[in-house]
């Protein structure tokens, strides 16, 4: 919603993961929360009432947290932005004192970045470049929906493992790791057995978890013994010719769900929608 062109949407699938819930749950969880599209689908669903999201990277928590505690300033900071390659340089490099500057910086950056890169160089700064789609910027509409589905969220910038440190029995995380491979745009620096650590902890708990990621042997290998249900989506990724076209994601669930055909998928997708 805030983020609909970011690399890593999940936009594509998210009618599907919806089918892969529990039926019930307690708190929903989302520690690599990013685009946060099964966020937004649940609440728009009326299905999520408490909710964590979290993330590790700053700038994507300075949006929510803006977001949500003043929304009209964030409107008024983002329209007052400037929609052009200059600017977009400008905006890269400053950092504005006020939160819901922040916030419209972040969301500012995350729409007018080409082909929805959000990188950032080795002194941390970011880095990507302009995408000359002034249009993207999410509207002042949008935003105060987005603030409404907000309230009451509670939003930390934390690693994922502090995020579910406290997930009671029932509750549900779900966790959107960098896809495992050795291309550029999602460098090997993740810790993926970490992952499964955690997620392990988690099940053993009484959390109902599910793990997304890109089909790859070592991931199957991995979660062996998880109930694996492969998500076909097709891809468009900037810079990697091998990462364009239909590919396959892949759902790890620690708990038994009923299967949908992908016709069931298709209906539904036709119905439930998140911009």
């Amino acid at each position: 919603m805030l983020f609909p062109y970011r690399v890593g949407t999940k936009r594509q699938q998210v009618n599907a993961l919806l089918h892969l819930l529990p039926i019930a749950f307690g708190r929903y969880i989302e520690p690599m929360c990013g685009n946060a599209d099964l966020f937004w689908a649940l609440r728009l669903s009326g299905v999520c009432g408490d909710a964590l999201l979290a993330d590790i990277d700053p700038l994507i928590v300075a949006a929510y947290i803006g977001v949500r505690d003043a929304p009209h300033d964030v409107v008024a900071a983002l329209e007052s932005m400037e929609r052009t390659h200059e600017a977009f340089r400008r905006y890269r490099k400053e950092t504005p004192e006020m939160p819901h500057g922040e916030a419209a910086r972040a969301i500012y950056l995350g729409a007018l970045s080409f082909n929805g890169t959000w990188r950032f160089n080795r002194r941390g700064h970011f880095s990507s470049s302009y995408n000359h789609r002034p249009e993207r910027v999410p509207k002042a509409e949008t935003i105060l929906r987005a603030s409404s589905f907000l309230q009451g969220i509670d939003v930390r910038c934390c690693d994922y493992e502090e995020a579910t440190s406290h997930a009671q029995k029932n509750d549900l995380v779900y966790f959107d790791p960098p896809y495992y491979g050795g291309s550029r745009m999602y460098r090997d620096r993740f810790d993926h057995e970490r992952l499964r650590r955690v997620a392990d902890d988690l099940h053993r708990r009484g959390v109902y978890v599910m793990v997304s990621y890109r089909a790859h042997p070592h991931i199957d290998a991995l979660y062996e013994g998880w109930n694996r249900i492969v998500v076909p989506v097709r891809q468009n990724a900037p810079g990697d010719s091998r990462l364009r076209g239909y590919v396959q994601d892949v759902a790890y669930l620690s708990y038994d769900t009923v299967a949908h055909s992908l016709l069931d998928i298709v209906s539904l997708s036709r119905e439930t929608g998140v911009s």
